[in-house]
């Protein structure tokens, strides 16, 4: 019985001899079309072609991605593209029908974006971080990041959240209806964020009432993520909710407040509703209780500009 490596190269050999093709549009062409086991294989084929592809992506067979200018095309990490997609980085109907120039445009997959079977990216297109795209839709123009696009022509119906909220309470009332899948591409790792893409919104959804000192509380905030990046409790360098005890001059009395984690991860154009745990001072008087998010060995986001906070008047009582 012959190896895989040995069925595939006897796959090559026959594609060349039959079809007159260069060993690199063979390549081109086993990327495309056969079952190939080995993803990273058939990423590297796509590579050598000329596509420009990141590390950990997920291409799937019968995936059509620009031959004509393969160096418009720009896949970046972790991005998964499903059986039948096509990636488009040219526009020929003109110089078809007049003789006119091609127009070639280029057409990028940014991080973590997921592009569903069938699905057509039209030249020119930039998908963003987080995104996912339905099956079938035909995507004409720049992709939101963190939002779900679905139709011909693709439009936005949800944010990845707002997904991933309603799944999980189907997942809890019926977990038949989902199987367990240890996923590589999945996003369960938070990197160092770059402050000049940070830009967050928090807001009070509480009365704070009967504040006893040195007791704990349960305060509601709404959480918003209007920059570029993801925000999450994950390692290496997780980001959580906490807090600073300030007095009425604005001076700190306690820096370092309790730190609750994310419920989910804040993908970019998404928000959130967030219990965080609060302690307040052990002594009883008028405070101004300052909320923020700060990321673990990094910085916190109040540093960076006081719009990413919300202050609270407390009193607090014996």
């Amino acid at each position: 019985m012959k190896t895989i490596s040995e069925a595939y190269q006897d796959a090559i050999n026959k594609i060349i001899g039959t079809n007159s093709l260069n060993p690199k549009q063979a390549n081109l062409i086993s990327a495309m079309w056969l079952p190939i086991d080995d993803v990273e294989l058939r990423c590297e084929l796509y590579r050598e072609y000329g596509i420009n592809i990141g590390k950990n992506c997920f291409i799937d067979y019968g995936v059509w991605i620009e031959p004509g200018a393969p160096s418009t095309v720009t896949i970046e990490n972790n991005v998964v593209i499903s059986h039948g997609a096509k990636i488009l980085g040219h526009d020929s109907s003109l110089n078809n029908i007049f003789d006119f120039p091609i127009k070639i445009a280029n057409t990028i997959l940014k991080e973590n974006c997921y592009i569903g079977t069938g699905a057509i990216i039209l030249p020119g297109v930039t998908v963003g971080k987080y995104s996912i795209i339905g099956a079938g839709s035909v995507v004409t123009k720049d992709i939101d990041p963190g939002m779900i696009y679905i139709g011909n022509p693709a439009s936005p119906i949800c944010t990845v959240g707002e997904l991933l909220l309603k799944n999980a309470n189907n997942l809890l009332a019926d977990s038949n209806k989902y199987i367990s899948y240890e996923s590589k591409y999945r996003i369960r790792h938070q990197d160092k964020l770059r402050k000049e893409n940070i830009n967050v919104k928090l807001r009070n959804k509480s009365q704070i009432e009967n504040a006893e000192k040195d007791k704990e509380s349960i305060i509601s905030l709404e959480l918003v993520n209007l920059g570029d990046e993801k925000i999450s409790s994950f390692n290496p360098y997780p980001i959580y909710v906490s807090y600073h005890w300030l007095d009425l001059n604005d001076n700190i009395i306690e820096f370092d407040g309790l730190r609750t984690p994310l419920n989910i991860p804040l993908l970019p154009n998404n928000k959130s509703l967030q219990d965080i745990t609060v302690r307040f001072p052990d002594e009883a008087g008028k405070y101004v209780l300052k909320i923020t998010l700060v990321q673990e060995e990094c910085f916190w986001f109040d540093e960076i500009s006081k719009n990413y906070a919300v202050e609270i008047d407390v009193e607090v009582f014996d």
